[in-house]
């Protein structure tokens, strides 16, 4: 009974010590895994308990992100004899307690990072998981469209640390004539670098309404603002064949050549050597070589 008491007693000072710093609360909820349940319940408790307000952005996102990843490990990798049921409870608790109303800050978390940890877990089938948080990822879009309206939406689609991650989600919930206002403003902000924004958007449209959308496309951005630079920029993720490469030549030699300056070849449909000679012409020597590897049977000694 001394030696219940004793711990009980350290169990607790090392808790509260804990609760002055929200970045030892989250050590206590996901860092220390060797620790029971108990001591885990107790530090969630104490964080369900905190005046909102009296938190930074900075610690409220910690321990937001803590909490989901304890329920993503718990809910991937534990067996059902190995799960806390109070543990998981308190912990989804938590999540809903610190998610915030404001719709994008609740959600930016699923587009700042390729690889996010849903606290709904991952078992075995990586490919479900996928389409699990492309369905997230929508459904967060579609809120933040609604409910924050163009201005907003738009500035997470050409925000580069989500590396089109927005635009591509915002591609899929669009529909006419939104699709067009979004179009035009992502094709007016083009310049010389490459254009993740309205690369992923029109990914994203043409995984919905197919890939026969983008020609339509071209044939509209081509009379706009930055006309040969949005037409290299929708061609970008058709197939890398010699069909392709034909219908871009036929918007001009612009259009054409900024294609080139852009386009990262993966498959050359046994036209490697037209690639590199392309690639050549605007000066990409070492993509070009990159190239000639995939299909060097195709490349004639000249070319190399």
């Amino acid at each position: 009974e001394e030696y219940q008491g004793y711990w009980s007693g350290l169990r607790e000072r090392y808790l509260k010590l804990g609760y002055f710093d929200p970045s030892r609360l989250a050590k206590f909820i996901g860092g220390r895994p060797q620790l029971s349940a108990v001591y885990r319940i107790a530090a969630i408790q104490h964080v369900l308990g905190y005046d909102l307000d009296s938190l930074s952005g900075e610690d409220r996102n910690l321990l937001r992100e803590t909490v989901r990843d304890r329920l993503y490990h718990i809910r991937s990798f534990l067996e059902p004899d190995e799960i806390d049921e109070d543990e998981v409870a308190e912990l989804d608790r938590a999540n809903e307690f610190l998610s915030p109303e404001d719709p994008v800050l609740r959600n930016h978390w699923l587009f700042s990072s390729q690889s996010v940890h849903l606290p709904s877990g991952e078992k075995k089938d990586n490919r479900e998981y996928d389409n699990k948080v492309k369905r997230e990822r929508k459904s967060a879009a579609r809120e933040i469209l609604h409910t924050c309206g163009f201005e907003i939406s738009f500035g997470l689609a050409v925000d580069t640390s989500l590396e089109g991650r927005f635009a591509y989600a915002l591609g899929q919930i669009v529909e006419p004539p939104e699709e067009e206002r979004y179009m035009d403003r992502l094709c007016a902000i083009l310049d010389e670098r490459y254009p993740v924004p309205l690369v992923n958007f029109s990914v994203g449209r043409s995984s919905v309404t197919g890939e026969e959308w983008v020609k339509p496309q071209m044939d509209r951005a081509q009379n706009g603002e930055n006309g040969s630079k949005a037409v290299a920029a929708l061609a970008l993720p058709l197939p890398h064949n010699k069909a392709t490469w034909d219908l871009v030549a036929t918007y001009g030699e612009a259009a054409n050549k900024q294609y080139w300056r852009w386009v990262s070849i993966w498959s050359t449909d046994g036209y490697t050597e037209y690639a590199v000679e392309k690639l050549l012409e605007v000066g990409r020597v070492f993509e070009a070589v990159d190239v000639a590897a995939v299909g060097k049977e195709n490349v004639s000694t000249v070319t190399m």
